[in-house]
């Protein structure tokens, strides 16, 4: 799901403005740019960034 996201990111000019070091919540990010976003792209965002954070959360922080 991740590389499907990075992918439609990527091809619409977004995942620039994601890597920024600016921390948004999803809907500060969709806010932000999607004049520059196709639906489906913000559909995607909205259904699966808070649950792969949580994933990265358990399965990468938590053991540190």
């Amino acid at each position: 799901m991740l590389k499907q996201i990075r992918n439609k990111m990527t091809a619409c000019g977004v995942w620039e403005y994601a890597e920024n070091l600016k921390v948004y919540t999803t809907i500060e990010f969709i806010n932000e740019f999607s004049d520059k976003m196709p639906n489906d792209l913000k559909q995607l965002l909205i259904n699966n960034v808070k649950r792969l954070q949580f994933y990265c959360d358990e399965r990468i922080l938590e053991p540190i």
